[in-house]
């Protein structure tokens, strides 16, 4: 909300000379001035305070960028019901994203419930409170960081930090530097720099695990979802027709009654 804190900046100190076991004195260094860099829905008031100038999600960019972005909010799953989302500034979605649903912006999204085979893809970052379930036709991609709470047979691709605070059952992940936090079994998982994991390997799953690997290709995983949009638009723009899917894409087949 508009004047919320995000946070409190607290500035350098001097440092403290330390003693070594044998009592001789461990110099030290002052601290650095490493203020973090307010986007322009936020600002810095009294006291250090970072204050948010407009209600919107919080944005944590590394290396020390913070925002808070306009947003448009979901309330209910992504489903057929509801169609598929598409929005120019960020996504907050109060459930789920059904199978087969796509879920687009160039902004931020933030998903309180499950990605069941679905495409979600974001400009900047994701966040999942719940499970990413995926398929050979789903993805979730981000130009920043992804974090979820566990992963089966997804595919993950940011060019920032992937994050699992769960388990991974064979997912296929590229991003920057990875951490899974519980078990990783089955899948592929590339890192340009760094990869940590609570527990790696199965007792029959094939577990794949490489650094110093360049990220996957972003941009085509990015052109397949517009694929997957103009399919699904030129779709519903057909009536009288039963719908089949051809290489995942929703493409409805002229129908003829006997």
């Amino acid at each position: 909300k508009t004047g919320a804190l995000i946070g409190v900046y607290s500035p350098p100190t001097a440092g403290i000379p330390g003693m070594s076991v044998r009592g001789e004195e461990v110099s030290t260094l002052d601290g650095s001035d490493r203020r973090p860099t307010l986007g322009d829905g936020a600002r810095w008031g009294e006291g250090g305070e970072a204050r948010a100038t407009r209600d919107g999600i919080l944005s944590i960019k590394s290396p020390g960028i913070i925002d808070v972005l306009d947003h448009v909010e979901h309330n209910g799953d992504v489903d057929l019901k509801s169609g598929d989302l598409e929005s120019g500034k960020s996504l907050v979605i109060n459930g789920s994203v059904r199978q087969g649903m796509m879920v687009r912006t160039q902004e931020e999204i933030r998903i309180s419930g499950d990605i069941e085979k679905g495409i979600v893809s974001a400009g900047r970052s994701i966040a999942v409170t719940g499970i990413v379930i995926g398929s050979e036709l789903s993805s979730v991609i981000a130009d920043q960081d992804i974090a979820v709470k566990s992963a089966q047979g997804a595919t993950l691709l940011c060019g920032g930090r992937l994050e699992i605070e769960g388990d991974s059952f064979s997912t296929t992940a590229s991003a920057s530097s990875v951490v899974i936090a519980g078990r990783l079994v089955g899948g592929t998982v590339d890192a340009e720099s760094l990869v940590t994991v609570g527990v790696a390997g199965g007792s029959s799953a094939r577990t794949v695990v490489r650094v110093a690997v360049p990220i996957g290709d972003l941009e085509g995983e990015a052109r397949r979802v517009a694929s997957y949009a103009r399919g699904h638009r030129a779709a519903k723009e057909m009536r009288g027709h039963d719908v089949i899917s051809v290489r995942g894409l929703g493409i409805k087949k002229p129908h003829r009654n006997p």
